[in-house]
C-alpha cells in the first residue's frame, strides 16, 4: 500500500508545507472548507485518497495540518489519528480497494458530517464526494494543545528575535523555513501520535489522553520493488502543453525521454530521476547535458501528477496518464470515439452557439491530446482562460460544453449592455471545432469562429483553423517542411490565384512577398488546407481556402507529414 505524508499550515507568516510541491492548492482548500476549529477533511482525487486533519489556532486566519496519502486504497474504518504504531500496523488490513468513480458527483463536491456520525456513513461518502469533512467543535483544546500552543509561541518568539537581529526577517517569508519546518513536523507528529481529534464515539467522549511516545527516528527506508524493472509509457500536459515520456525504472533510478507535441518527433528530452516508496518521484530534463526543467509529483498507477519548474523559476502544474509499455501498445489500437455536443442558447440583445465533436473513447494520448486542442481553441477564439474554469468531470463532454457556453454568454451579454448606441444590435457568437477527416493514420480537426454584432453597422468576422493528430500517440502533425522554400511558395501563389479566379486582382504586393497563411495547414484525405482570414490578403472579402492536391504537395512535406500520407 503506498501512502506518504505531509505538513501545512499558516504559523502567521503565510502558508507554508512540507514537503513542497503541487499539493499545496489541496491543502489550502482543505482550510478554506474547515469550518469548525478541529476537523478532518478527506478528499478523493482520482486513485489517490488524502485523510486530512486540520485545527485552526487562536488568530484569525492561523492554523496547522497534516495528511496522509494512500494509492489505490481506502480506509474502511474511520481511525485516523489514533496511536500511530497502532495505526501503522492495522491500515494495512482496514483498506479496502477503491470503488469506480460516480461521475454523478462532481470532484469539488462535499458532505460535512460530525464526529459522532456513523463511521459507514463517512466511509461511503469518502469514495463518492470531492471533499468529506467530519467536524469536532468541542472538547478540543486538551492540555496538550495547550502546552504545543505555548511551545509554539515561545519558539516563534526567538526565531523573529534571531532574524530581526540579522536583519533577515522581511526576506525570508516563504523560502527559508527550515527551523519551522521542523517545528511543524514535530508538532505534527504529536498531534497524531497524541490522537488530538479521533473519529470513535468512545474516544470522542473523552476530555483529554495521555499517551507514551516512542522518540526512535527512522534513518532509512527500504526501496520499493513493486515498480522495479517497470517500462512505463506518460501521457500527459504542463498546464496546456502537452508532453510523452518513455521510462524505465530500476530501484528507485528513473531514466528516459521525453517529447513535446509542439516539437518535431525527432527532438528528444533526456529524463533522469528517482522515485522512493511511497510514489514520490523527481525526474530532471537535460538537453544537450543542460538542465532545462523538472517534475516533482507522485505516481500512482494511473496518474502522474506535480509541478513542473523551469531552469528559469517558472512554475506550472502539470498532469499524465500512467501505462506499461504493453498497454501502450493495445491502447493506439483503440477506435477514436467522439460524440456531438452544443449548446445554443440566447438572450433578447446575446446569442451564443458551441457545437463540438467531442472525444469519448479511444487511445488516450489521442483523446487527452484533442480535449486539450478543444481548449486552446477556446482560448483563441473566446479567451476562455480569463472565464471561471470548469472543474468537474473532462469524460462529460456535455457538461464541459454547458459550462463554457453559459460563460460565454454571460459576457456577451454585458459587453452588449456596454454599448448603448443601438437598442436592436444583437452580439451573436458561434464556435464550431468538429472532426472533418479521418483515415487508419491520422485524424483532423477543424474550427470555425463565427459571429456578429447586428444591427446598424453590423460587423462580422469568420475565422477558420485546423490541426491533424497522428492516430498513434495524438501528437499534432507539422505539415510544410521549409515555408521558406521558393518553389513550395510559388505553388502556394499559384493555388490561390487559381481559387480566387477574377477576384485574384485585388490581391497585395505583400501577398505575393509572403504568401503563407498565418493559420498552421492541415490534412485532408485528398492534400492540404491552406486557410486565409478577413484582411489577410488586403480586402476583407479575401478569405480563400485553398486545397493542394497531395501529389503536388507531397515533396514540400515534413517527414512526419509524408509518413502518415504514404
Amino acid at each position: 500500500m503506498n501512502s506518504s505524508a505531509y505538513v501545512f499550515g499558516n504559523l502567521g507568516e503565510g502558508y507554508t508545507q512540507y514537503p513542497e510541491d503541487y499539493a499545496h492548492e489541496i491543502y489550502e482548500e482543505f482550510q478554506a472548507k474547515a469550518d469548525a476549529p478541529s476537523q478532518v477533511i478527506i478528499h478523493r482525487d482520482k486513485s489517490i485518497m488524502y485523510y486530512g486533519y486540520v485545527r485552526k489556532l487562536d488568530k484569525e486566519g492561523q492554523y496547522i495540518g497534516l495528511c496522509v496519502l494512500l494509492n489505490g486504497v481506502m480506509l474502511s474504518k474511520m481511525r485516523i489519528v489514533t496511536y500511530l504504531r497502532e495505526e501503522v500496523i492495522h491500515w494495512e488490513s482496514t483498506a479496502t480497494k477503491l470503488p469506480p468513480i460516480s461521475y454523478s458527483i462532481s470532484n469539488d463536491s462535499s458532505r460535512t458530517f460530525s464526529i459522532i456520525d456513523k463511521d459507514e456513513e463517512i466511509v461511503e461518502a469518502s469514495a463518492k464526494y470531492g471533499f468529506v469533512c467530519i467536524q469536532k467543535n468541542e472538547g478540543y483544546d486538551t492540555p496538550l494543545l495547550a502546552g504545543l500552543r505555548n511551545v509554539l509561541k515561545r519558539k516563534l518568539g526567538k526565531d523573529r528575535s534571531v532574524s530581526s537581529k540579522t536583519g533577515v526577517a522581511r526576506t525570508r517569508k516563504r523560502k527559508d523555513h527550515g527551523g519551522l519546518k521542523i517545528l511543524l513536523w514535530t508538532i505534527a507528529l504529536v498531534l497524531v501520535i497524541g490522537g488530538l481529534f479521533v473519529v470513535s464515539k468512545n474516544v470522542a467522549r473523552n476530555n483529554d489522553l495521555a499517551i507514551a511516545v516512542d522518540t526512535t527516528v527512522v534513518d532509512s527506508i527500504e526501496p520499493t520493488t513493486s515498480l522495479n524493472n517497470q517500462e512505463l509509457v506518460l501521457k500527459g500536459a504542463i498546464s496546456n502543453i502537452g508532453f510523452s515520456m518513455k521510462l524505465h525504472i530500476s530501484g528507485n533510478n528513473v531514466e528516459g525521454t521525453e517529447q513535446y507535441d509542439s516539437q518535431p518527433s525527432s527532438q528528444v528530452v533526456k529524463i533522469s530521476g528517482y522515485i522512493d516508496d511511497v510514489g514520490t518521484m523527481q525526474l530532471w530534463e537535460y538537453d544537450h547535458g543542460n538542465e532545462i526543467g523538472r517534475f516533482s509529483g507522485v505516481l500512482s498507477e494511473d496518474i502522474y501528477k506535480g509541478t513542473w519548474s523551469s531552469s528559469l523559476g517558472e512554475n506550472n502544474p502539470f498532469s499524465a496518464r500512467v501505462m506499461t509499455a504493453q498497454e501502450y501498445e493495445e491502447d493506439k489500437h483503440k477506435p477514436f470515439v467522439t460524440r456531438r455536443v452544443e449548446y445554443c442558447h440566447g438572450t433578447s440583445n446575446a446569442d451564443v452557439a458551441i457545437y463540438l465533436d467531442y472525444p469519448t473513447s479511444g487511445p488516450i494520448a489521442l483523446v487527452e491530446s484533442v480535449r486539450r486542442h478543444i481548449i486552446e481553441m477556446l482560448n483563441t477564439c473566446w479567451d476562455y482562460s480569463n472565464m471561471p474554469q470548469y472543474k468537474g468531470d473532462m469524460e462529460d463532454g456535455q457538461a464541459f460544453t454547458n459550462h463554457v457556453g453559459k460563460m460565454k454568454l454571460r459576457e456577451t451579454a454585458r459587453e452588449r449592455k456596454e454599448i448603448e448606441a443601438y437598442d436592436e444590435l444583437v452580439y451573436a457568437d458561434s464556435l464550431s471545432i468538429k472532426k472533418i477527416c479521418e483515415t487508419g493514420k491520422y485524424i483532423t480537426y477543424q474550427t470555425i469562429d463565427f459571429g456578429t454584432h447586428g444591427g446598424a453597422g453590423a460587423a462580422w468576422w469568420r475565422n477558420v483553423y485546423g490541426c491533424t493528430f497522428r492516430k498513434d500517440d495524438g501528437r499534432k502533425v507539422k505539415i510544410i517542411k521549409n515555408v521558406n522554400n521558393a518553389s513550395f511558395r510559388q505553388l502556394l501563389i499559384r493555388a490561390v490565384v487559381n481559387c480566387l479566379g477574377d477576384d485574384a486582382q485585388y490581391l497585395d504586393e505583400e501577398f505575393y512577398q509572403n504568401p503563407v497563411p498565418h493559420t498552421e495547414p492541415y490534412l485532408l484525405k485528398n492534400g492540404v488546407k491552406f486557410v486565409y482570414r478577413k484582411y489577410e490578403l488586403g480586402y476583407g472579402f479575401l478569405t480563400p481556402e485553398v486545397v493542394i492536391d497531395r501529389n503536388e504537395i507531397f515533396s514540400y512535406l515534413t517527414d512526419e507529414a509524408k509518413k502518415i500520407l504514404e
